[in-house]
């Protein structure tokens, strides 16, 4: 949880958006042998893989409505579950 005065403690070190990296140049940044480490010791402890078997037209079916809403095919499968369970997928 960020302290009350976050925002105006380090609203004076960033003046601009263009002052903090952009998220491309963050996705081009080396990742270290620790950080990979630590995010596979993550995805173990926290993460379930599910898997799905269905006819290739299906498939590709499921990936064009994903696209034209502008997902990915995961995203898209994970938003009908939840909206078919009832779970609040706008937080």
């Amino acid at each position: 949880m960020q302290p009350k005065d976050f925002s105006r403690r380090y609203s004076k070190t960033f003046s601009t958006a263009s002052d903090i990296l952009s998220r491309e140049e963050v996705s081009n940044m080396a990742v270290t042998e620790a950080q990979k480490r630590a995010n596979l010791k993550y995805r173990e402890n926290h993460s379930a893989i599910i898997t799905m078997t269905v006819k290739k037209e299906v498939k590709e079916r499921y990936k064009a409505e994903a696209e034209k809403r502008g997902l990915s095919l995961q995203g898209f499968m994970c938003q009908c579950v939840n909206q078919v369970i009832g779970l609040d997928t706008e937080s």
